[in-house]
């Protein structure tokens, strides 16, 4: 956990599922309860040089 009080998990997600309370995403045998998920895809800016 940082200084916002957020958990971080580094994992595949395998499922994002909307619940009554917010969301449910699973990775892999986990399944973790979520208000706001973000989710990092990892791509990055690339200078195509136009």
């Amino acid at each position: 956990m940082d200084d916002t009080g957020a958990e971080r998990h580094e994992t595949g997600v395998t499922g994002v599922e909307s619940t009554a309370d917010g969301f449910a995403v699973t990775a892999g045998e986990e399944t973790h309860a979520a208000d706001s998920p973000v989710l990092a895809t990892g791509a990055s800016p690339r200078n195509w040089g136009v």
